[in-house]
């Protein structure tokens, strides 16, 4: 690493310990109650660690990797992937306000999906794959004809940033997670909200729904898991653990472990039912923000803000493969329907499809 790139890394350090700081600082007033000059600061900060991200990226040279295929396209940081139920698509959200569809195997841009005003940060597909629903820091959700690219709804009830969407299993309902520290539950044909979920005195940063449809995980800033009865809206469960926010939650295929990850650099395995820690998996050595389970449940892929991605087994907790290829921050992972495929998307702007079957 040359002195400039050095030099460049120690100024990210210190904005976004600075940051991890104002955040701390809001979360004890929670986000709709934080005195505005917080609120000016983390924006003020957030725009430095843009910029210096920018200034990062010009001066790094790729890492030696494992292989991948990279698509390219995106003008600001990728923060979420999601294959189509039959794995010919990959969609793309991103902080340039878009949403990009690409042919799977090709890597070739199908359609740009221009809509909302703001950073995009969620997309789900339909278990049908027909709809595409993106989840956005306009405080929106919208509703894409899946093979058009048509917008066909937008869902407005939130009051702050949304960070997380997903579809029930049966494609009936809906489920958001926003800064406003409330998850909504919404008719996935009609729009019309169904519930809206509190408990949460932090933003809520992922949400998941168990195989049957019937519980919804949460993660939040407030640095718990909380799981809820999708009829009622009842809380369950409160899962306590983790020492820093939770960015990511996922059920395993068969909807018997829950993990989690966080900014305190681990992922934990709970056992879904009663709720209790199964193991911790240590090694990354910066934020985990996302996890994904593989599609037959024995891999749980994490990524990081040390720029990695790793391959653990579940069964044993231990570390099989260790992913590089992105130049800065990984913030999305999504598994292909055959668990062939991983892609990941992160700050350097790119989205990576690593061959990881067997």
């Amino acid at each position: 690493m040359s002195n400039d790139q050095e030099s460049l890394q120690s100024q990210l350090d210190i904005q976004r310990q600075r940051l991890a700081t104002i955040n701390e600082r809001i979360a004890k007033f929670g986000e709709l109650y934080a005195p505005p000059h917080m609120i000016i600061e983390r924006q003020d900060t957030e725009q430095a660690i843009e910029r210096l991200e920018e200034q990062w990226l010009v001066a790094q040279v790729a890492p030696p990797t494992t292989s991948f295929k990279p698509l390219s396209g995106h003008s600001h940081t990728v923060f979420s992937v999601a294959f189509s139920p039959d794995g010919k698509t990959l969609a793309s959200a991103s902080g340039d306000n878009t949403i990009k569809l690409w042919d799977a195997n090709s890597g070739k841009l199908l359609n740009t999906l221009i809509g909302h005003s703001n950073f995009v940060t969620s997309i789900a597909y339909s278990p049908d794959g027909k709809t595409l629903a993106s989840g956005s820091w306009d405080n929106t959700i919208k509703l894409w004809d899946a093979n058009s690219g048509k917008l066909l709804n937008t869902l407005i009830g939130h009051s702050n940033n949304l960070y997380s969407i997903a579809f029930s299993p049966d494609g009936k309902t809906l489920a958001s997670a926003s800064g406003d520290c409330t998850i909504k539950l919404w008719n996935a044909d009609s729009g019309k909200l169904l519930n809206t979920l509190f408990g949460h005195c932090s933003a809520v940063q992922s949400i998941a729904f168990s195989l049957d449809g019937k519980t919804l995980a949460s993660g939040s800033y407030d640095r718990t898991i909380k799981l809820w009865e999708v009829n009622s809206g009842k809380l369950l469960n409160t899962l306590i653990g983790h020492s820093y926010w939770v960015f990511s939650v996922a059920y395993s295929s068969d909807g018997k472990t829950l993990a989690s990850g966080s900014w305190d650099n681990t992922i934990k395995l709970w056992d879904a039912n009663s709720g209790k820690l199964l193991n911790t998996l240590i090694g990354h050595s910066n934020f985990v923000t996302s996890i994904a389970y593989s599609p037959d449940g024995k891999t749980l892929a994490s990524g990081s803000w040390d720029n990695t991605i790793k391959l653990w087994e579940v069964s044993s907790g231990n570390l099989r493969n260790t992913l590089a290829g992105h130049i800065s921050l990984v913030h999305t992972l999504a598994f292909s329907p055959d668990g062939n495929t991983l892609a990941s998307g992160g700050v350097d702007r790119t989205i990576k499809l690593w061959g990881v079957g067997s």
